[in-house]
């Protein structure tokens, strides 16, 4: 039985990644600091399951969770978004330093199998991407600490290819799926509170595509399949892992959920630059007056600005032929039945919606 270790392995994604390769066979070490319950949608066999609970900086627990594995899917990260994403430090410490000593420690023991979680990020910033090739240079400066660390670390995995070493990067778009915690319980919250009541309008709409939770979990074993059995021909290369058919309306791409949820769609129209200023100053609020950072420009810049991404690298390289393309049945279905038995507000969005007051007072305050 091979075995795969997969970092940062403890979340909703991870576990789904860990799904997918048990039901090839394999047995998974799963190394993170934190532990989520198993979702519903996701079925784990515990005889082919070992938890490595500490950090991918703690070297004798990363070489522990490495040892017997022929394989490793690289997914731990931090500062994709909240006040996190602002604490430039420790982004770099895990992002970067993080992945250089992973990948230090799989070639001490032997591990010949790199799949590296990355992001479309690192060629998006603020500039309109129509179909883009993997082949975009990287752009020269950065919103967003998480998307200039994934990049850099995603040079250094290409970089550390070798015959004896086969590296390969995916690059994902707002992963969603039931339950997913970072984007799609984000985007129920908000529809379900009736705070989805405005969308940022720029000059057209803006397109783009998602990554559902089963393509982008089976994608990195796909990946895995390539390097074993053509090693040459993916090494050292990145993919775009987004579903495929076409692009959707960043803004319309949930509207579904509003009407399972019995709640409005959008009405109030926002200009991109208003927002994206606000983004700004909600930023430098966090930095220099410790306040709560309401949005990041990289979010909004997702959203209102068209960034799609072609996948036929990964459709002819790794077999990636995506399903169920930004299909939201399942999604529905979920938050359906969960506001239906769990009706109770929600103390974290309590806390959002003070720290939204207070950075409105800090833009009027201080710039008017």
């Amino acid at each position: 039985m091979e075995r795969v270790c997969i970092t940062g392995g403890g979340g909703y994604f991870g576990q789904s990644v860990a799904a997918e390769f048990q039901k090839e066979g394999f047995h998974v070490n799963l190394l993170d600091m934190f532990f989520e319950d198993t979702p519903q949608n996701i079925t784990l066999d515990e005889k082919k399951l070992t938890k490595f609970k500490g950090s991918i900086l703690d070297e004798k627990l990363l070489e522990e969770s490495l040892k017997d594995c022929t394989s490793c899917v690289h997914i731990a990260a931090y500062g994709m978004g909240g006040n996190g994403a602002l604490n430039k430090k420790l982004v770099f410490a895990t992002n970067v330093d993080g992945t250089n000593l992973v990948i230090e420690k799989c070639q001490k023991y032997g591990i010949r199998r790199f799949i590296n979680s990355s992001s479309v990020g690192v060629i998006f910033t603020d500039k309109e991407l129509n179909f883009a090739k993997e082949t975009q240079p990287y752009p020269k400066k950065y919103y967003s600490y998480y998307s200039e660390s994934k990049a850099i670390a995603e040079r250094l995995v290409k970089e550390r290819n070798s015959a004896s070493f086969t590296t390969v990067s995916l690059r994902y778009r707002g992963i969603f799926g039931p339950g997913e915690p970072r984007s799609t319980n984000r985007a129920a919250e908000i529809i379900y509170r009736g705070l989805f009541f405005a969308k940022i309008e720029h000059s057209q709409p803006a397109y783009t595509q998602f990554s559902g939770l089963y393509n982008t979990a089976r994608a990195c074993f796909l990946a895995d399949k390539a390097i074993r059995e053509r090693p040459e021909q993916v090494g050292g290369k990145a993919y775009h892992i987004v579903d495929g058919g076409p692009p959707v309306e960043s803004w319309r791409f949930f509207n579904p959920l509003c009407k399972v949820l019995n709640r409005s769609e959008p009405w109030l129209r926002l200009p991109f630059w208003l927002v994206f200023y606000f983004a700004w100053l909600s930023e430098i609020g966090h930095e220099y007056f410790g306040l709560p950072s309401t949005l990041l420009r990289l979010e909004v810049a997702l959203v209102g600005i068209t960034n799609t991404y072609s996948i036929e690298s990964a459709r002819r390289d790794l077999d990636y032929n995506p399903i169920q393309n930004h299909d939201l049945t399942e999604v529905c279905a979920y938050y359906k039945k969960f506001y239906e038995t769990n009706p109770s507000f929600r103390l974290e969005w309590m806390k959002i919606f003070i720290s939204l007051l207070i950075s409105t007072f800090f833009i009027f305050y201080f710039f008017w």
